[in-house]
């Protein structure tokens, strides 16, 4: 080991520490920064505001009306949970979402997709598939715009006015005046 040079003990003719503080240790890199922007930082240019050198800082949010699409990768889902793990997403997305269900193609997913449009359909969703490279079928699922068919309802209709039957052996007499 090396000593340092004379010059360098001082008055009393000790060696100084070549330990450092912690507090040196941690101010350490902020002064080599300061320093440095200092450096590149030039009189006639206006300084810079915003993110460090390197980094993008992102654009402001606009609103927009452009569609939003988001897929949902169940091909290494075993068929017997696809059906859950399918209403699941839907219910965590908003209905103005149309979700891209990717799927097996293969026989033992027959089933499975049949059984989700059916299930679709009576959740009020509008649904098609078609088949896509790599043994995969892409599901896509939308909610129907503007308001459900109406079904069957229960409700009665009302009752038409009584008329004779057209055999009975009174003549009905029609005044066409009114």
């Amino acid at each position: 080991m090396t000593s340092p040079p004379p010059e360098a003990a001082g008055p009393s003719g000790s060696v100084p520490s070549t330990a450092v503080s912690t507090a040196e240790a941690v101010d350490a890199p902020a002064a080599r920064a300061a320093s440095s922007s200092a450096a590149s930082s030039r009189p006639d240019e206006p300084q810079r505001t915003g993110p460090a050198r390197g980094q993008r800082s992102l654009p402001p949010v606009r609103p927009s009306s452009a569609p939003v699409e988001l897929t949902l990768d169940l091909s290494f889902t075993p068929p017997d949970k696809v059906l859950s793990r399918l209403l699941g997403a839907l219910e965590r997305v908003d209905k103005d979402v149309t979700l891209y269900v990717l799927l097996r193609d293969t026989p033992e997913y027959v089933g499975v997709t049949s059984s989700a449009y059916q299930l679709l359909r009576a959740h009020g969703y509008v649904s098609d598939s078609m088949r896509v490279p790599n043994g995969r079928q892409r599901l896509r699922v939308q909610s129907r715009r503007g308001s459900p068919r109406p079904g069957m309802s229960l409700q009665e209709e009302p009752e038409a006015p009584y008329a004779p039957h057209p055999s009975s052996d009174e003549p009905e007499s029609i005044d066409w005046r009114n």
